[in-house]
């Protein structure tokens, strides 16, 4: 159990692994500094208040179960396996080569205007939702989703960027704001987008579509869904159901 206190405290432990993973540190107040490096193993990482910066890379990546960051604006740059990381108040930055959720884990930005640019990977039913504050404009950048995964963006305006692969049954979802998703991989099976409340622009740029049931909602207000590229030449049609829901919304399908 280590604990820095209040104050700027700084951490660096290499390939540091506990009994049982029952290591536990908290940083405390301060500006904080934590370095990961090697295989640490630890079961709760929290940062606590202040502008803390956390760097969990290694060899074969950092094992952390539950990684708190706290107020103010944080940066995390995490490559390894977490349960649960949850980003505090503040504008945060998450960075990291992958970023593998434990089965059920997930995810979660606080409030503030929080950016996310990771490949997400591990197991299947994770999620990465965003703060509801409807000043919170969140800027999610990933490449591959998961099975059975759900990307929701809450409150503000947001940007969800996904490229690469999405497994089946995945849902991405903006919901309140006017948010712009991005989608350039592979759409699978049972696939749902959806723009939620809000004038939303979702946009299949480069995409292809592997089996069927894929549905495409743009919600409530004015939309915008764009196909380029012909992204639609390969799928079953009968399986795509395409929504523009209430308000004027346009669809637009282009080579």
């Amino acid at each position: 159990y280590l604990h820095g206190g209040a104050d700027a405290d700084q951490f660096n432990l290499k390939s540091a692994t506990f009994s049982a993973g029952n290591g536990t540190v908290i940083a405390g107040g301060g500006a904080d500094t934590l370095i990961l490096s090697g295989s640490s193993n630890l079961s709760v990482l929290k940062a606590g208040e202040g502008a803390d910066s956390i760097r969990a890379i290694g060899v074969n990546g950092a094992t952390v179960s539950s990684l708190a960051m706290g107020a103010n604006a944080d940066n995390l740059t995490f490559s390894g396996s977490v349960t649960t990381l949850r980003m505090g108040n503040g504008h945060d930055l998450v960075s990291g080569s992958t970023v593998s959720v434990n089965t059920g884990g997930g995810i979660y930005l606080g409030d503030g205007r929080d950016t996310i640019v990771a490949t997400l990977g591990g197991a299947s039913a994770i999620s990465l939702i965003g703060d509801s504050s409807a000043a919170a404009a969140d800027v999610i950048t990933l490449t591959g989703v998961t099975v059975k995964s759900s990307i929701k963006g809450a409150g503000g305006s947001d940007t969800i960027t996904i490229g690469d692969s999405m497994g089946v049954s995945a849902l991405i979802a903006g919901n309140a704001g006017s948010d712009s998703i991005v989608l350039s991989g592979i759409v699978s099976t049972g696939t749902t987008i959806g723009g939620g409340s809000g004038a939303d622009t979702i946009t299949f740029a480069g995409t292809s579509f592997s089996g069927d049931a894929f549905h495409v909602k743009g919600g409530a207000d004015a939309d915008s869904i764009n196909f380029a590229g012909n992204v639609l030449s390969g799928a079953n049609s009968t399986g795509i159901q395409i929504q523009g829901g209430t308000g004027a919304d346009s669809i637009t399908f282009s080579d």
